[in-house]
């Protein structure tokens, strides 16, 4: 995980240099807001509208990802709530890897799911009411001196 962290610049610049060729704008992105409850907090914003977001995995992870052309549903996840909150139609998602002072990276573009974010949805709203319930009965049972 460390070194996804420590690299995970060096792919935001590559993925821009290479984007920058195609006449794409790619810029940071810090937390973007839902409401109150939720938001998301991708790792740039491609054309000022499509969530970016970046990993930098191990050697073998990489060359599978790329073999495969897919992504780990746990990063679908993520991304489609990135979607959500963006209200996007898509985003991108970009592998990144070093090897032997050589850089690569592979891009996948990851549709929206209305289905999967209508999920997410349904179980924010589902948190949200065993938060408040939480709450009140803490109130209600609450012993003050």
């Amino acid at each position: 995980m460390q070194n996804g962290i420590d690299t995970e610049p060096f792919a935001f610049d590559h993925f821009r240099a290479k984007k920058q060729l195609e006449f794409i704008n790619v810029e940071t992105c810090g937390f973007i807001s839902y409401n109150q409850y939720t938001g998301g907090s991708p790792d740039g914003i491609v054309n000022g509208k499509f969530p970016l977001e970046i990993k930098c995995p191990k050697r073998n992870k990489f060359l599978r990802l790329v073999a495969d052309n897919e992504i780990d549903q746990v990063y679908i996840d993520q991304m489609q709530h990135q979607i959500w909150c963006i209200d996007a139609e898509q985003a991108h998602f970009y592998c990144y890897i070093t090897d032997k002072g050589k850089e690569y990276g592979h891009e996948i573009i990851l549709p929206r799911d209305d289905a999967r974010i209508a999920l997410m949805e349904s179980r924010l709203i589902e948190a949200v009411q065993i938060r408040e319930e939480f709450i009140n009965k803490l109130k209600s049972n609450m012993q003050c001196n």
